[in-house]
Formats: C-alpha cells, sequence, structure tokens
C-alpha cells in the first residue's frame, strides 16, 4: 500500500497550475485542503464544510496576487472538487481516515490515518 503521505502530495498538486510552484508557501494551504478532500471521501461529505473550512483557511498566510498565478483557481471549494475527483478516480478503494496531517521541524509531511 502506498504511503498515505505520498498520495496527499500528489493530491495536493492538482491544486497547482505548474508543478514549478511544488515548493510555494502555498502547498502548505494545498496538503490541508487534499486532507480534507480525502476524508470528505472517507470520512464524511459534510468533513469541515462552510465556516469550520474558512475558520481553518484564515490561519494560513495567503497572497491573492500569488495564488492567482499558482493555482488552478482562487475558490477553495472548486479546488477540494478537483482534489475529491482525483482521490476517486486513483484511489477509489483506499478507505483511510486521515487523523493528523502536517509537516514535521524538518519540513516532511506526516500523515496519521486509522
Amino acid at each position: 500500500m502506498k504511503k498515505l503521505s505520498e498520495i496527499i502530495i500528489e493530491i495536493a498538486m492538482q491544486g497547482l497550475r505548474d508543478r514549478r510552484y511544488a515548493h510555494s508557501e502555498h502547498m502548505h494551504i494545498l496538503m490541508f485542503l487534499a486532507h480534507v478532500a480525502w476524508n470528505r471521501d472517507t470520512k464524511s461529505p459534510y468533513y469541515l464544510i462552510d465556516n469550520e473550512l474558512t475558520s481553518q483557511l484564515k490561519s494560513f498566510p495567503i497572497n491573492k496576487k500569488a495564488i492567482k498565478i499558482e493555482l488552478v483557481s482562487d475558490d477553495w471549494e472548486n479546488i477540494l472538487e478537483r482534489m475529491l475527483a482525483y482521490k476517486r478516480k486513483h484511489y477509489p478503494d483506499d478507505r483511510r481516515v486521515i487523523t493528523l496531517c502536517g509537516y514535521t521541524a524538518w519540513n516532511t509531511l506526516r500523515v496519521e490515518w486509522e
């Protein structure tokens, strides 16, 4: 079974206009959105919706000009839908639920699941 951290990175990349932006500060937001998209498929379609999602997104530094250049959209739900479609197409039978997703002190992605 493929490591879930590798899959989340792969899903997060769906939010980028171009892979050259893979080291952008916005990858943190995309990793978070990939986590949300994953759990909307495996846990509940209502996982972090509306105000909950908006509240979480406010904790990230967002450069609106850079987002328009680097990301496929500045509409978070649009990006989530792309990620969810990707997850369902490429990992339809993977039902792991993410319980923790974040960067370590060594700047690597750590994903825990059940």
